[in-house]
């Protein structure tokens, strides 16, 4: 076993206690903080340099044609095709197969009745479900329905 003379560090070789004595010098933090210096205006240089070679040929945004950032594009696996949320929403939807008005009918008509002949549960566009009657009974019937839109009177 090797042991530091200054600090009684122990080290299984000559060659750790060398690397370790290192620490002690005078000049340790200097050279440390000029090699991590170094090593940040090295990243700083190949992050502009992939930056402006981004910009030369830049992503464009599906649904406004807006320039995405280089920002953005390396905060995300694999290649990013909106600029935000609501363009890849409004893009999406223009994709979806709209619905014929057969369709709508009965959606309505199916709803419509539903509601009319569920004697719990009323329907109130402005509030959401409520439960007419919140007994224990009503309300274990009406756990099938979310959470969120089921409310005591």
């Amino acid at each position: 076993m090797h042991k530091c003379t200054k600090c009684d560090k122990s080290f299984k070789s000559g060659l750790a206690l060398r690397g370790h004595q290192r620490v002690h010098s005078d000049n340790y933090t200097d050279v440390q903080k000029a090699h991590t210096a170094r090593l940040i205006a090295a990243t700083n240089k190949k992050n502009q340099n992939l930056k402006d070679e981004y910009y030369k040929k830049p992503i464009q945004c599906l649904c406004c044609n807006e320039i995405i950032s280089y920002e953005k594009t390396t905060s995300y696996k694999g290649e990013r095709k909106f600029c935000n949320k609501s363009c890849a929403v409004t893009y999406n939807n223009k994709l979806r197969p709209k619905k014929s008005k057969e369709i709508k009918n009965k959606i309505s008509k199916s709803l419509s009745s539903y509601y009319q002949n569920n004697p719990i549960i009323k329907h109130n566009v402005f509030q959401g479900l409520t439960l007419q009657n919140p007994s224990l009974a009503n309300i274990r019937q009406c756990l099938q329905l979310p959470a969120h839109i089921v409310r005591l009177r």
